[in-house]
């Protein structure tokens, strides 16, 4: 079996990766429906409230910087194969800093049962695939061909 470095590869990470935020948040769920996980501390809901929306917005503002800053630095690098392992780290790094909060978010919900966690981890979601790695996207943001990128999956 071929291993897949190129494209294909980052394709597989951002879809585990959202795979697994959706599989939780299906799961979290479930456990408040069936009443399996009843902590439901009410108290604590508006502090959670506020850490999860301004957490967040802060991860989505600072990983599109990042990403962007990293994109653009990518000029320098000379090799195309060099240049996508830049591109895939940036990727890796922004799509980290939206996972941490959707996560939060779903944990704030199991702690609190309040299905208002669960409309912003779906927000969070949304915007997080609003990030997936479509051939056309990471060829621009790389200033390659789709067929430059199709040589190195």
């Amino acid at each position: 079996m071929q291993p897949t470095n190129g494209y294909k590869g980052l394709q597989i990470v951002f879809f585990s990766l959202l795979a697994g935020q959706i599989l939780f948040l299906a799961v979290a769920i479930f456990l408040i429906k069936e009443n399996i996980f009843t902590v439901a501390r009410h108290d604590i809901e508006n502090i959670f409230l506020s850490v999860v929306v301004i957490l967040a917005l802060l991860c989505m503002v600072s990983g599109n910087r990042i990403f962007k800053a990293r994109i653009q630095k990518l000029g320098e690098v000379k090799s195309i194969p060099e240049r996508f392992s830049e591109y895939r780290a940036a990727s890796i790094v922004r799509w980290a800093l939206l996972e941490g909060p959707c996560l939060f978010a779903i944990i704030c919900f199991l702690l609190t049962s309040n299905y208002f966690f669960v409309l912003i981890a779906i927000l969070i979601l949304f915007f997080f695939g609003s990030t997936s790695p479509v051939k056309t996207k990471v060829a621009s943001d790389m200033g390659i061909s789709t067929d430059e990128l199709d040589a190195i999956s």
